[in-house]
């Protein structure tokens, strides 16, 4: 396979982690954000309402970004948003509760 996943993590050892999962099942090495446009995007972190747009800027046609999203003292949607050709396609899977999305990406991110 020859995708580019993006993992958003601010803790180092976690995206590492994260990596070595994907790594396992043939997606390769987890990449920085300016290599866009990615496949895959894992978000691990809730966002409060909505998905940013600046994730959805970033898949290639036919891409998936995962995320919780909702409010951090509540039960979350984990939901699939695909980038279609009509425009993102969103998908609610489960119930999730995650810590919540900070703006902006740590320093070291993709090490």
């Amino acid at each position: 396979m020859d995708h580019k996943i993006l993992i958003v993590d601010d803790d180092p050892q976690q995206r590492r982690y994260l990596s070595a999962i994907l790594y396992s099942l043939g997606y390769g090495a987890a990449t920085a954000e300016g290599e866009a446009p990615f496949d895959r995007i894992l978000i691990s972190a809730a966002a409060a309402d909505d998905t940013p747009a600046m994730l959805l800027e970033q898949l290639c046609p036919g891409g998936i970004v995962v995320l919780p999203v909702g409010q951090t003292d509540e039960v979350q949607q984990l939901i699939k948003i695909e980038k279609t050709e009509d425009g993102p396609s969103y998908s609610e899977l489960c119930d999730v509760l995650f810590v919540p999305l900070v703006e902006g990406l740590p320093e070291d991110i993709g090490h």
